[in-house]
């Protein structure tokens, strides 16, 4: 893996005349970074363009409208917000990363757009944890579950969020830098964004990306898993409560008593 990226890193630095002494392997490699350039730019100025318009009507139509400020909407609104930086910010750089031989926009941008990616990542599923949790509460939980105080509530935790996702993104900015990589002359030099330092310890690239699995996809996972899974057996016993409960209130169907134990009480229904 290792070979192939650097093959594709040497093929992308060539000029558009390819040399002559360029092995079969070499020219698909080529053809391979070609594609990317032209294709990959294409795709990602669609997400660009639909990820504005429909996240700017999403952030306008709920603070437009008074009636839709509600828990699950300011969750909605948070994320809404997230993606709006990471399209606005990371993906036309992004995108300039597979048009352009080599990174193009200093030292700070590296650092920002780093950043950002993972600000916005790290609000996006906390925000969708959150929600989960919010909807767990208000099925479990119905008479504690008032729209007042949990407005004000959720609007505190959603600053929470970002303040989290924040402080977790600050990392990157410090570890992303542009390395720089002489020409055959020595006379240029090509720079090129990159999440690990030489001077880092070796550990720090598993330790980052065990990080990022653990809090950006498996704990969130798990709390989202099991927040539906307990809603699901809250609804499905409820279901079956109130099924029950309609069947043997009436006292002459199918020879019923009309008597009826639920949720530990006898009720006499007759």
């Amino acid at each position: 893996m290792m070979n192939y990226d650097k093959k594709i890193l040497e093929v992308r630095n060539q000029t558009n005349a390819l040399p002559s002494n360029l092995t079969n392997e070499d020219c698909e490699i080529c053809s391979l970074a070609q594609l990317d350039a032209t294709l990959i730019p294409i795709i990602f100025s669609l997400i660009f363009i639909l990820g504005l318009v429909g996240n700017s009507v999403v952030i306008y139509t709920v603070l437009r409208n008074k009636a839709m400020k509600s828990v699950p909407n300011i969750l909605i609104v948070s994320m809404a917000v997230g993606d709006l930086i990471l399209i606005l910010i990371s993906v036309p750089f992004t995108a300039a990363v597979y048009a352009f031989p080599h990174w193009l926009f200093g030292n700070f941008v590296c650092k920002l757009n780093a950043f950002l990616q993972t600000v916005s990542l790290g609000v996006s599923i906390f925000t969708l944890s959150v929600l989960s949790l919010e909807k767990h509460n208000a099925i479990i939980n119905p008479f504690k579950y008032h729209r007042g105080t949990m407005f004000h509530r959720t609007v505190f935790i959603t600053a929470l969020v970002w303040a989290f996702a924040t402080v977790l993104a600050i990392p990157d900015a410090i570890s992303y830098y542009t390395f720089h990589i002489p020409d055959e002359d020595n006379s240029t030099f090509r720079s090129f964004c990159y999440p690990y330092p030489v001077s880092w310890p070796r550990w720090y690239s598993r330790f980052h990306v065990t990080f990022h699995a653990l809090v950006y996809y498996l704990v969130p996972l798990s709390l989202i898993a099991y927040s539906y899974i307990k809603m699901a057996q809250h609804l499905l016993k409820s279901t079956h409560s109130d099924n029950l409960w309609d069947f043997q209130k009436n006292p002459n169907k199918n020879g019923n008593t009309g008597k009826l134990y639920k949720h530990n009480t006898f009720l006499d229904v007759r």
